[in-house]
């Protein structure tokens, strides 16, 4: 049997867990010890247990759990009859008697949020409650307002009328409610009354951020941006949402808070963020987080993704399969989950009140003045993700009928220099060329020949290599047929280049070949043009010397205007390869240029002599040059306008030039075509960065969120500093465990194209996010790939950095042991390993002084570790010498933490 100490002991462990079901298993092993016990003093434990067993319930997994013990200790309360557990009334403390009335709000929340009890039981609860309050002699506060809940649902207006009168009068206690969640409760009374300004107006402290609590404004703000919208209030109603979502997503207790965030979304004309927030709900209403969700979270929640997700389909932009559940299936069956919980509610209620709720909730009703113009283009990325747009826009200029008038307005847009009619007809032949082939005729196949080759360069091709091997097969039968062995050369040229870009060094030189063979036949202009096609290398050597022998043969052809062209593609591979020549090939070029009045290749080249100064450091004249020249670029037909744009917002990132850099993203992004994923989710990117650096963490967020999912799609090389960006997004905006996975997407990015420093950054950021939201196993994973890579470029200040973390995530899953050896390891690494760059003194200790420190830190960490596995014994040298090394090397920081340790062991 046990002992009245060892009871005592086993609520003292259990309260000092964290919460949770190992919580919860302490404090009910508690309560059966309690229980065996006799005598006042073994009552009086068994109170405590059940009140500590009631907390632990609630702090782990809310349900119904806790009514059988919320029961017994009310019945504590009564004044004894004799009966039960009335025989203990006598002993309880006044603590006690608080702490159990207490705990009746949780019976009263419960009863009413559930559709398992009969209404004549959650009746006779609330009845029960109302006795003991009135027994003790408290004020009605906290029962009045559960009960004006009820009332709501079951009784005449009248009757929830009075209810709400007698709370709102009536003097708050210590048993009250929080006085925040008060507030956002009066807000939501007021709210549905139809007082739409009365709400906020309640509400501003919560949604301004003066006042919180572990709740509210949490749950708060979804609604209250609805409420903003419909008052026309559009910028506030964004900057509700904003600084909401974050507090709820992913959050099964929030469920319902999270739906009316996507209803807002819905209603204010953003469907793509909204589809893509619902597939979140979907995610938990479907997964093991659903246990954690009452009857009412789980109604709403999942009344809101069937009907936003069927909004979706009907928008053609909600994926076919939604975790793991084909889309048409999700939509009927969290439509029947919503329905049915609601229709139990009304059985049990004897009203329809609940059902009506949840039609108003998910009733679409499009908000008078919507999002704002720059919220809109955000949401575009996630509608074009989803495939809900056309990828091509249709043609300023009517498009030839046939193949040979594509071919003959194809040259002479290419001679005029027309870039922007040049991409039109690439990108109308790519699309009607289904339907204009086969071609007929030799000069047809000379004309489709052409076309083929030159549609390399439209969007399709670049996003699908198998369209472009079709369109190279093509190319090559079509100049077979015409006869014309220039252009079956030509067309073998562009072959043997993507040979030599896919890796085969042996095509260089076949493709030089023949170009040689072209212009033994005369074919200067052809010879020079497969040229430029190989001047597009990687190498910006052998690019630079292509392009330069292409503009030597345009001259000899006679196409001067041509060789201008070739000049600024030798200048330009010529910026990495040989910068001072590249200042020469500029002036050469733009020489030529101006006297040839070659204003779009004016402004190319300006472009490049951007890029010259942005390669050179000089980012305040790559700016200038890249602003200038995007000024021009609408108003003269280059090929590519947009991607001008995107160079600058780089500079201007680069050059953390922030609020610029957002204007020229809001540009980038009004200007873009709603299916350009590529260009827009680069703006993002740039968007989103400059957001975070001014203090926007959470429109940041909000913006790089769906440009991470649209870079991982396209393979991009962005990926990695986007996600990164988002992840110190989030961890600004206090979610470091949806921080943690982006931050691990980054360090895997930066780690496959060798930013090794990077990555290792990014390795201890996602190892430090994963430890605080208390996933260990990743967290090691990650540290101990941020160690290795430290110690592989000799940076010993991250590895030691790396190493301490990862003891202390050891230390914390119970591996004691392991996270001293960790610490032990430490010194020793740091003494082996040879920096990469030994003159940087980042990557070593100036001096045996600091070994010193470090050794005094790492013994204090240790013994921080023993104290916390119950081995303070253990700890007491480790102490002593850590104080000592500290005291003499360390910082004031250092000695105040070794004394605050010593202190708690000097009390044990």
């Amino acid at each position: 049997m046990s002992s009245v100490v060892e009871v005592e002991q086993l609520l003292r462990v259990a309260d000092a867990l964290p919460p949770g079901e190992e919580q919860v298993a302490a404090a009910e092993r508690a309560l059966d010890s309690a229980r065996h016990l006799e005598g006042a003093a073994g009552v009086g434990l068994q109170v405590q247990a059940r009140i500590n067993l009631v907390a632990a319930y609630d702090a782990s997994r809310p349900g119904e759990r806790e009514l059988p013990h919320i029961a017994w200790l009310l019945s504590a309360l009564a004044d004894g009859d004799g009966h039960g557990a009335a025989d203990v009334s006598g002993v309880l403390t006044d603590r006690q008697r608080f702490e159990i009335l207490w705990e009746c709000r949780f019976a009263l929340q419960r009863t009413r949020r559930t559709t398992t009890l009969p209404l004549p039981l959650v009746l006779r609860v609330y009845a029960d409650i109302e006795r003991r309050y009135r027994a003790e002699r408290v004020s009605p506060n906290l029962f009045a307002k559960y009960r004006a809940l009820l009332a709501r649902d079951i009784d005449d207006p009248a009757v929830f009328d009075r209810w709400l009168s007698v709370w709102r009068r009536s003097p708050r206690d210590e048993l009250s409610d929080c006085a925040v969640c008060d507030i956002a409760t009066d807000a939501r009374f007021l709210a549905e009354a139809g007082d739409l300004q009365g709400a906020l107006e309640r509400a501003r402290d919560l949604l301004e951020g003066r006042r919180s609590c572990d709740r509210e404004p949490h749950r708060l703000y979804g609604e209250a941006a609805d409420w903003a919208a419909r008052l026309g209030l559009g910028d506030t109603a964004e900057a509700y949402h904003r600084a909401g979502w974050l507090l709820v997503a992913g959050r099964p207790r929030h469920a319902s808070a999270m739906a009316d965030h996507v209803m807002y979304l819905l209603r204010a004309g953003r469907p793509g963020r909204a589809s893509r927030l619902a597939q979140q709900l979907v995610v938990l209403l479907n997964g093991p987080a659903a246990a954690e969700m009452d009857d009412v979270e789980r109604m709403c929640a999942a009344a809101v993704a069937s009907r936003v997700l069927r909004a979706g389909r009907g928008h053609r932009i909600a994926p076919p399969v939604v975790d793991g559940l084909a889309l048409d299936a999700a939509i009927s069956t969290f439509a029947t989950v919503g329905r049915e919980l609601a229709e139990a509610f009304d059985r049990r209620n004897g009203t329809d009140r609940v059902g009506s709720r949840v039609r108003e909730l998910t009733r679409i009703r499009l908000h008078a003045e919507g999002a704002s113009e720059e919220a809109r283009s955000y949401d575009l990325l996630d509608v074009a993700l989803a495939g809900g747009v056309e990828r091509t826009a249709p043609p300023e200029s009517a498009l030839p009928a046939g193949a040979l008038g594509y071919a003959a307005e194809l040259i002479g847009a290419s001679d005029a220099f027309d870039g922007a009619r040049v991409m039109e007809l690439i990108e109308g032949w790519s699309v009607d060329r289904d339907h204009l082939l086969p071609a007929s005729g030799t000069l047809e196949h000379f004309a489709v020949a052409y076309l083929e080759r030159r549609s390399l360069a439209c969007e399709r091709a670049q996003r699908d290599p198998a369209f472009a091997e079709e369109l190279l097969e093509s190319a090559a039968a079509s100049a077979r047929l015409s006869g014309s062995q220039a252009a079956a050369q030509r067309v073998d040229i562009d072959v043997l280049h993507r040979q030599a870009v896919a890796g085969d060094r042996t095509a260089w030189s076949r493709a030089e070949k023949l170009v040689e063979e072209l212009v033994d036949e005369g074919e200067l202009k052809e010879a020079a043009s497969g040229l430029l096609t190989l001047s597009r290398s990687s190498d910006p050597v052998r690019g630079q010397a292509y392009a330069e022998r292409a503009a030597t043969l345009f001259e000899q052809a006679g196409q001067p205007r041509w060789r201008v062209t070739a000049l600024q593609g030798a200048a330009y591979a010529a910026v990495w390869a040989d910068p001072a020549r590249a200042v020469d090939l500029l002036e050469e070029a733009e020489a030529e240029a101006e006297t040839h009045e070659m204003v779009p290749v004016a402004v190319t080249l300006l472009a490049t002599r951007a890029k010259l100064a942005q390669q050179q450091g000089d980012l305040t004249t790559a700016a200038q040059a890249y602003s200038e020249a995007v000024a021009a670029a609408d108003e003269v037909g280059i090929t590519d306008p947009l991607g001008l744009r995107a160079e600058l917002c780089d500079v201007l990132l680069a050059d953390e030039r922030w609020e610029e850099a957002i204007d020229a993203a809001h540009e980038l992004l009004l200007r873009a075509g709603p299916a350009d994923v590529v260009r827009r989710s680069l703006a993002h990117r740039v968007l989103g960065t400059g957001l975070l650096e001014t203090g926007n963490a959470h429109e940041s967020a909000e913006v790089l969120e769906p440009a991470v999912a649209a870079l991982a799609r396209e393979g991009s090389p962005f990926l990695a500093v986007t996600a990164w960006a988002l992840g110190r997004a989030l961890l600004a905006c206090e979610r470091p465990d949806l921080a943690a996975e982006h931050f691990a997407t980054a360090a895997e990015g930066f780690r496959r194209t060798d930013q090794l420093p990077d990555a290792a950054a990014a390795s201890e950021a996602a190892g430090a996010t994963y430890a605080r939201s208390g996933r260990v196993d990743e967290a090691g994973q990650q540290l101990v790939a941020a160690a290795r890579i430290s110690r592989h470029l000799g940076d010993r200040h991250r590895l030691v950095s790396s190493l301490r973390q990862l003891a202390g995530v050891q230390a914390s899953g119970g591996r004691v042991t392991e996270a001293l050896s960790t610490l032990g390891s430490i010194i020793p690494e740091t003494r082996d390993i040879t920096p990469l760059e030994p003159d940087d003194p980042t990557t070593r200790f100036a001096d045996p002084i600091e070994e010193k420190r470090l050794r005094g830190l790492l013994e204090h960490q240790a013994a921080v570790i023993l104290v916390q596995a119950g081995r303070a014994e253990e700890a007491v040298p480790l102490a002593r010498a850590s104080s000592a090394l500290l005291a003499e090397h360390g910082t004031a920081e250092d000695v105040a933490q070794v004394q605050s340790t010593w202190a708690a062991l000097t009390e044990r």
